[in-house]
Order: structure tokens, then C-alpha cells, then sequence
């Protein structure tokens, strides 16, 4: 890979710079209009614009294909020592919140690290710290739970659950997938109940990284959990769906359907139907048959990379979910904080435009230069977003020592 960022001023494409951030919380920003990544500066060549506001940043981050490479099995994302390592270095700094499509509890357990926000399901399922006091807890009990092998615990918590009326329709969606694909039957658990077909799967909790197991925020329960900052979602607009449609969507339905390589996964709040495995010539099929059971179950469906997803049918997503996190973490911590989120995933650029218009910094994480985005910065892969990372968490910037 060749680099040309660092060959000189003339060399590095020209940077959105946030205005210093203040006390109260800076105006929003004019959003800057689509680029392609080959235009953006690397994140790792430009420091001097992100440390005048060390002591203030708070990380928002993707799992997949930003933490972890991106895999063909989503249960083998299993994030590495060294990113682990990282992010528990980072949140002892920093506020640090991890948002992502799959599971909250799924994404914990993945993780690991007590003091992250967790929000999972695209943001329909948020749990965190609650703010400075916890991370300097945390700290405190850190050297003791290391002798005693086991994660510190934190005494509060902070979560907020989006359309949870939305519940019974998702688990209604995930049994008729499992009908008319013959996958194997998920209990609410995340643990397989019979054999899947030849190369079909509904995907159950990862296995867990060595000493994991303990990490069941269950095992945190407080009088003192609560909602700190209240956003309440939009519905969306009722779908018009013409009668021939309809038909059509219920004949789907009817049918049960052989598609080798397809993978549902169960996030509690969302659905997830993988394709990155399937032929090709099944991925019109395969939408199809989400459009049918988010027609019949009154869902809103979505797309990334290689997957359909099936959401309630509210306006929120990991944009709104990062403007709430940001939020609370002002409200527990009563200073204004310099946001940078970092993520790869055409479900990230609402997280992206969220935190520009904040004043923040929008990384993408990618190595096509034609991928349009609304970021300000680059990163090519996993391994320099670990990099860019390890820089705030190896050294504490202005203010922060101590925290």
C-alpha cells in the first residue's frame, strides 16, 4: 500500500475541521456534502487536528469490519486481545460507546469490557456506565478484580430500550423465517435448538472469548439504573402496498424455500438475513421474501453489507442512537465532549452526520476509494483503526490524567 499522506502539506486532501469545542455545547455545523474516500485524509495523519480537543472526545465505534474484519460467519467476529486491550485502555480515559446491528447481549459478550455504552440492535437497546464517577470506580476496583480473575463490576447503569412494543412482531418475523427456510429453531437464549439444514443456519450467541463468561450485565443490578436523557422516536409512514403485492407477499409465504448459504440472525430488537454466502442469482429472491414478513409484520426493512435487516417501524438508528449517547454522557458528566466515530458501514453514515454536525470527527473505515461518505476522515482497515485508537489510550491527553 502506498503512502502519499505524509509526503507533505500538498499531498493530504483537504480536512472538515470542527471549531474548538467550549464548555456549553458548540452550534450545530453544516454537514459536508458526499465525497469519495479517496479524497479524505488518513485519520492517522491528522493528530494535530484531533489532540487541541483530547481532553474532551468520546469514541463511537462499529464492531464489524471496524473492531473485527469482516467474516463470512458473523459468530466468528471474535474481537482480538490486542482491540481488547486497546478498548479497555480507552475507556479508562474516555467515554467510549460501541454501536452495532447485532444483539446488545451478543455484543457484550463479544467485547467484554464493563466500561462501554452498548448499543445494540442499531441503537434500539442501549446499556452504560453511568459517567465519570463509574469510569473512576471502575479504575479504583480494577487492580482487585485482576487479582481475583474475574471483570471489575460496576454498582449502576444506564439503559434505554426503544419500541419495545415492537417485541412480539420481531419474534412473530423470526418464526416465520425460520418456517419457510427450514432453519434450525432459536430459543430467546441464543442457543440452538435442533439441527439446521445443509448450509442454512439461524445464527446462535458467538462462543465466548476466554473469561467472558462472567460479563452478563444482569450480574450488575442497581436500584440505580435509569433513562438519563429521553428521545422519543418517530413512527415511520404506514407502507402502501397494492393488493397484487400483498398477494403476492403471502404466496411467499406459503412456499418453504431452499436458499444454501443464507444465515438469519436473532438481535433481539432487529433481525439480520445474511446473503454474503448465497448465490448471487438467490439475493433478489432472498429480498423478496424479507419484504414479505416485513409487510406482514408491519417492520421497516433496511440493507448493508450482504444483509436485509428487519427493524421496528420508528425512526431511529445509529445516528440517533449516537445523539443520545452523547447526550446522556453530557448530562452525567456535565461537560461538553468532542465525539469521533468511527465505522465502515453504509448503516454508519447516519452516526457520521450526527457527530460532523456536533462538532465531532466522522471516520470511515474502508480501502475502496470510490465509497461515497460523508466522513472527514479515512482509515483503510481494522488494523489502523486499532492504531488510531491506541494512540489515545496509550498516552492521556490534556485534563485527563487520572481519569
Amino acid at each position: 500500500m502506498e503512502d502519499t499522506a505524509g509526503a507533505g502539506p500538498s499531498a493530504t486532501p483537504p480536512l472538515y475541521v470542527p471549531a474548538p469545542s467550549t464548555a456549553s455545547p458548540a452550534p450545530a455545523r453544516r454537514l459536508p456534502s458526499l465525497r469519495h474516500a479517496g479524497e479524505l485524509p488518513s485519520a492517522l495523519d491528522c493528530f494535530h487536528v484531533v489532540n487541541p480537543a483530547r481532553s474532551r472526545l468520546a469514541f463511537l465505534l462499529d464492531y464489524d469490519g471496524t473492531l473485527t474484519p469482516i467474516v463470512d460467519d458473523p459468530d466468528a467476529a471474535i474481537l482480538s486481545k490486542e482491540a481488547r486491550a486497546v478498548l479497555n485502555d480507552l475507556s479508562q480515559r474516555y467515554p467510549v460507546a460501541i454501536i452495532t446491528g447485532r444483539s446488545r447481549e451478543k455484543i457484550f459478550r463479544l467485547v467484554g469490557v464493563r466500561r462501554l455504552y452498548y448499543a445494540g440492535s442499531h441503537g434500539f437497546d442501549i446499556v452504560g456506565p453511568r459517567g465519570q464517577r463509574d469510569r473512576e470506580e471502575m479504575r479504583a476496583s480494577a487492580a482487585d478484580a485482576e487479582r481475583n480473575h474475574r471483570l471489575p463490576r460496576h454498582s449502576s447503569f444506564i439503559r434505554y430500550h426503544v419500541a419495545e412494543s415492537s417485541l412480539p412482531s420481531l419474534r412473530h418475523a423470526a418464526a416465520q423465517l425460520h418456517d419457510v427456510l427450514g432453519l434450525a429453531e432459536l430459543t430467546m437464549d441464543g442457543e440452538r435448538d435442533g439441527a439446521s439444514g445443509p448450509g442454512r443456519q439461524l445464527s446462535s450467541s458467538p462462543p465466548d472469548a476466554a473469561g467472558m463468561a462472567a460479563c452478563d450485565l444482569r450480574e450488575s443490578s442497581s436500584d440505580h439504573s435509569s433513562i438519563a436523557v429521553a428521545m422519543q422516536p418517530e413512527p415511520t409512514s404506514p407502507q402502501y402496498v397494492d393488493p397484487q403485492l400483498a398477494a403476492e407477499y403471502a404466496d411467499m409465504l406459503r412456499r418453504h424455500w431452499d436458499i444454501p448459504g443464507i444465515l438469519v440472525e436473532d438481535n433481539h430488537y432487529s433481525l439480520s438475513v445474511h446473503f454474503r454466502k448465497c448465490d448471487p442469482r438467490d439475493v433478489g429472491t432472498i429480498e423478496k421474501l424479507v419484504d414479505s414478513v416485513a409487510y406482514e409484520n408491519g417492520l421497516r426493512k433496511t440493507h448493508g453489507k450482504c444483509v436485509f435487516e428487519l427493524r421496528p417501524a420508528v425512526k431511529w438508528d445509529k445516528g440517533r442512537a449516537a445523539e443520545w449517547i452523547l447526550e446522556t454522557i453530557e448530562n452525567e458528566e456535565q461537560r461538553h465532549v468532542v465525539p469521533i466515530y468511527i465505522g465502515d458501514d453504509v448503516t454508519d453514515e447516519d452516526a457520521l452526520k450526527v457527530v460532523i454536525q456536533r462538532g465531532g470527527f466522522g471516520v470511515i473505515v474502508t480501502d475502496d476509494d470510490e465509497r461515497e461518505t460523508h466522513a472527514t476522515m479515512r482509515l483503510r482497515d481494522t488494523s489502523e483503526v486499532l492504531r488510531f485508537l491506541h494512540n489515545f489510550a496509550s498516552t492521556p491527553g490534556e485534563g485527563q490524567v487520572g481519569l
